[in-house]
C-alpha cells in the first residue's frame, strides 16, 4: 500500500478517488468520483473519502459483451480511445 498518491503514481499505479462504504459481504465498496464503483478487501470507517491504487498488472481489458474470463472482481466500462506502444509495453487510453 503506497504512502501517498505521489508514491503510487511514481510506482505505476492509477489512483482513483471516491467515497468508501462497508458492504454486507465484508468487502468495501468505493463509489468513484468519476463514476462507477469498485470493491476492495480493505476495511475502514463506514463512510469516508479514499484513494484506490490500481496497478497495470491488475487490469484486464475485454469487450463488454463477453463473459468474465478472469478472477477480476471489478469491471469498469470504458471506450478505448488510443493504443500506444512504449518499448515492450502498450499504453491504452480510456
Amino acid at each position: 500500500m503506497p504512502g501517498s498518491a505521489f508514491v503510487a503514481n511514481f510506482t505505476g499505479a492509477v489512483v482513483l478517488t471516491g467515497i468508501a462504504r462497508a458492504a454486507p459481504d465484508g468487502l468495501t465498496i468505493v463509489a468513484l468520483d468519476g463514476g462507477g464503483e469498485v470493491s476492495a478487501t480493505a476495511s475502514g470507517p463506514s463512510t469516508c473519502p479514499v484513494a484506490v491504487s490500481v496497478y497495470p498488472w491488475e487490469i484486464v481489458i475485454q469487450p463488454l459483451d463477453t463473459a468474465v474470463s478472469s478472477s477480476a472482481q471489478n469491471r469498469l466500462p470504458a471506450q478505448v480511445v488510443s493504443v500506444t506502444t512504449v518499448g515492450n509495453r502498450v499504453r491504452v487510453g480510456l
